[in-house]
């Protein structure tokens, strides 16, 4: 159900080439990252605004860490269950 790519097997689906686990997480990483700027952006300019609210920049970090932290995680796990295919 995969191949060999350097020493490392690469889940195929379909015939597609797959992705080893490694670059799923870098992909995840770079997903969230980028989610991570546009939520604290969106979340300073337009949200506390518009709720009327003002937490201080450094809780909203660390909430947002948080959920980014748990993002993460669940992107990869289901990067690799959709990557191992139907059996």
């Amino acid at each position: 159900m995969g191949r060999q790519d350097k020493g490392r097997t690469v889940m195929c689906v379909g015939g597609d080439k797959g992705q080893t686990r490694f670059m799923s997480g870098v992909e995840q990483v770079c997903n969230v990252g980028s989610g991570f700027i546009i939520a604290m952006c969106v979340w300073r300019f337009f949200v506390v605004p518009y709720l009327g609210v003002s937490p201080a920049l450094s809780d909203n970090f660390k909430v947002t860490c948080v959920f980014t932290v748990v993002s993460i995680t669940r992107g990869y796990i289901w990067r690799r269950i959709f990557n191992r295919g139907v059996r």
